[in-house]
């Protein structure tokens, strides 16, 4: 049980960034679970972007992996779209989106000013991971922010106004040669157009993935992994 104490002040994440958190209808209580700890740490000022099931639409005949993840990538996109309108219409801002399984940890308000302050002083093209997996880690540009050298992991992360406009029309632009989830930093073709510069990562993470004792659903266990095959044959004795 968390005994993290509710801190007084609320912290409006709506001020700095236009934060969406992507959801499914057949989902509640996930959603519910990221209510309830966002109530636990005080914070506030998100926007809700809802998604289409994966098992009920088609994917396009180019798109390699499965429905689910094409219907990821549409729901991140919208959210991506939102955020551009709202800049367009208002101050601009950066846009940070998490996935409803996402688990805002203990340390995310002491964080986040640094966050808010790594795209103020960032280039235009700027990518800021707030949890992941599987990070090899560049050189330190702040306290707790690294440059990627490769990174994992879509479901917490920020972006500039004009990473967003690269970034979403260069996969809708020229579709059939994207093979891959839309975010990001792992295809090597955006980043020798230069798309990806200024990618980097929070460390620690702010943001964990089925981290906390309040999230609901969990993903099943992984079965056991098979042995390896032996590549030399066994030599029984006579």
């Amino acid at each position: 049980m968390n005994s993290t104490k509710r801190p007084s002040d609320t912290l409006d994440l709506s001020n700095d960034m236009h934060v969406f958190v992507t959801t499914l209808a057949t989902w509640p209580k996930r959603i519910a679970a990221f209510h309830k700890r966002a109530e636990e740490l005080n914070i506030k000022g998100w926007q809700l972007v809802q998604g289409v099931d994966g098992n009920i639409i088609n994917k396009p005949n180019w798109w390699k992996p499965n429905a689910r993840r094409w219907a990821c990538n549409l729901v991140h996109l919208n959210a991506l779209h939102q955020g551009m309108m709202m800049n367009l219409s208002g101050e601009p801002k950066p846009i940070l989106i998490l996935e409803e399984d996402a688990y805002l940890r203990d340390n995310f308000r002491e964080l986040w000013q640094e966050a808010v302050d790594y795209f103020k002083r960032g280039s235009s093209s700027t990518l800021l991971y707030l949890g992941g997996r599987d990070h090899d880690l560049g050189c330190q540009v702040s306290p707790n922010i690294f440059q990627n050298v490769r990174v994992g992991g879509g479901y917490a992360y920020a972006c500039s106004p004009h990473y967003a406009r690269d970034m979403s029309g260069y996969f809708m632009n020229k579709p059939k040669g994207r093979r891959k989830m839309l975010c990001f930093a792992q295809d090597t073709k955006m980043q020798k157009r230069g798309i990806l510069d200024g990618h980097a990562t929070m460390r620690p993470f702010m943001v964990g993935h089925y981290g906390g004792p309040s999230i609901i659903n969990k993903r099943k266990t992984r079965p056991p992994e098979r042995a390896p095959k032996r590549e030399e044959p066994i030599h029984r004795p006579k």
